[in-house]
């Protein structure tokens, strides 16, 4: 039995960021060109998909049935997709999307609907904030973004120990008698 596939070395750009990548396809029709625009848009998907299970912290569905389950995961996805399309048509040209920060500002609108605010929330205004913060000046690395956020335990010391008063010590005799 034998597969025929396609081996190639391509590069397409993920923001400012160009991505040199190979890829191996058994599609032999697609020119390299092709080949790296499916990729592109399929690492989109990812990081769509992403979005919901951290952002909107749907790692694990709360419904017990599989309709049930079906159905969180369609309201969810459909929640998101209006979040996100209306947030990207609300920023400034030339700048990307926050995902987390569009999240929030729907999160804000839920909560201020379900109060009956008077205080309007500006929903074009508020999205239209929603950028990536500008880290081209940045001299070092994101190192603390994988760093394991665990509370860490005090190393006990020596113990005090404090003298017992003369109540206490009468008391102690009385009831060990």
């Amino acid at each position: 039995m034998s597969i025929q596939a396609k081996f190639t070395n391509t590069s397409f750009s993920l923001g400012k960021q160009v991505q040199k990548m190979f890829l191996l396809t058994n599609e032999l029709t697609l020119s390299e060109e092709q080949m790296s625009d499916l990729y592109a848009r399929r690492w989109g998907v990812e990081v769509f998909f992403r979005t919901v299970k951290q952002s909107c912290e749907r790692s694990k569905l709360l419904s017990r049935t599989p309709e049930n389950a079906r159905q969180e995961i369609q309201w969810t996805l459909l929640g998101v997709w209006i979040a996100m399309t209306q947030g990207a048509r609300s920023i400034p040209a030339g700048r990307r999307m926050s995902p987390v920060r569009v999240m929030r500002v729907f999160e804000k609108l839920v909560l201020a609907v379900s109060r009956l605010s008077a205080k309007k929330l500006n929903l074009q205004n508020a999205l239209s904030l929603c950028v990536i913060a500008d880290e081209s000046s940045r001299t070092s690395e994101k190192n603390s973004k994988d760093y394991p956020r665990k509370k860490r335990k005090r190393q006990t010391g020596e113990p005090t120990v404090a003298p017992i008063c003369d109540e206490l010590q009468s008391l102690a005799k009385t009831r060990l008698a």
